[in-house]
């Protein structure tokens, strides 16, 4: 294909000398027409001549019967051979032919070379457009299956946090739980002249043991609304751990007053002017380990115990060592 252009212009240099030899040849007629028309002059005064009578000399009836009667003269002329541009016409004739055929054999080839390059190019094409759907159907594939994938993720987000919500409840369920109630008649013990106190019932209504109990508390005398202890509070710290079973017995927490009460102090109490406010403070740990606190805040009254708001809670404490 790159050998085109060479064949072209060969093609058209060869078809400029092949038509040179037309236009020398007309020149060449040309001249021979001239060549005809003197011998068609000079031919009278040749025939005169040949007859052995002058051209001017005046012809008689007789010499005209004479010159009907006999035959003309026949001028021969040799067909000249052909020359140098005639043989070269000839030739570039015939190299323009098989140039030609040549053109045309490989414009055959090209053709059918591109039309095979065509048809290749139609054949990747046609398989690029099978892979393009191959891949669209993978890549759908592949969004279903991440949809799916989601799904199930989801379900099993759910599930965990299910699992992790039942497992929850079932450790509170197993958790013990604690639970404090007035010990024998509160006011007498409190008006006791000998040692003013207050005692608890320390009870677990839980499923499991209470394990390295231990307990801080604090009792004073206050107004209300509450606001919180002083420093004036008597302080108790139980350090001793102890376990406290669901099927055991109750454990009586003693809280003491550190001094006896004025007179003026008791009829404060009588009259609720101030009140005997106190606090329980319980640690512990549950049989998965996990360490917890419970508080517990009242104050008397005539009728029994009211709640201090400030310190009934519960939930996970620090880790420590008993």
């Amino acid at each position: 294909m790159k050998s085109l252009p060479i064949f072209f212009f060969a093609w058209v240099i060869i078809g400029s000398v092949a038509i040179w030899p037309f236009q020398l040849n007309h020149t060449h007629e040309n001249d021979n027409a001239k060549i005809q028309q003197s011998d068609k002059n000079a031919k009278p005064s040749i025939t005169g001549t040949l007859n052995g009578s002058e051209p001017n000399k005046s012809k008689t009836p007789s010499d005209n019967k004479t010159s009907q009667s006999e035959p003309k003269p026949v001028r021969i002329t040799e067909v000249p051979p052909p020359d140098t541009w005639y043989r070269a016409y000839v030739y570039a004739t015939v190299v323009m032919a098989i140039t030609t055929i040549c053109l045309g054999i490989i414009g055959f080839f090209g053709f059918r070379t591109a039309n095979r390059t065509l048809e290749a190019v139609e054949g990747q094409a046609r398989s690029m457009l099978g892979q393009l759907e191959i891949m669209q159907r993978q890549f759908e594939l592949m969004k279903e299956q991440t949809a799916i994938t989601r799904t199930a993720a989801d379900a099993a987000k759910q599930s965990a946090e299910s699992a992790e919500r039942s497992t929850i409840v079932l450790m509170q369920s197993q958790r013990p739980q604690l639970v404090v109630k007035p010990h024998g008649d509160v006011p007498r013990m409190l008006f006791d002249d000998i040692a003013p106190r207050v005692e608890l019932e320390l009870l677990n209504v839980g499923q499991t043991t209470a394990r390295d109990l231990v307990y801080e508390t604090w009792i004073e005398l206050l107004v209300l609304p509450f606001q919180d202890f002083t420093g004036s509070a008597t302080h108790y710290v139980c350090e001793v751990p102890m376990a406290l079973s669901p099927r055991e017995g109750n454990t009586i927490i003693n809280i003491p007053f550190q001094k006896i009460f004025l007179r003026t102090e008791i009829d404060d109490i009588k009259s609720f002017r101030r009140y005997a406010c106190f606090r329980v403070y319980i640690r512990y740990k549950d049989i998965f380990g996990d360490c917890w606190y419970r508080n517990f805040g009242y104050y008397l009254m005539a009728s029994g115990l009211g709640i201090l708001p400030k310190y009934n809670d519960d939930g996970k404490a620090e880790s420590y060592e008993t």
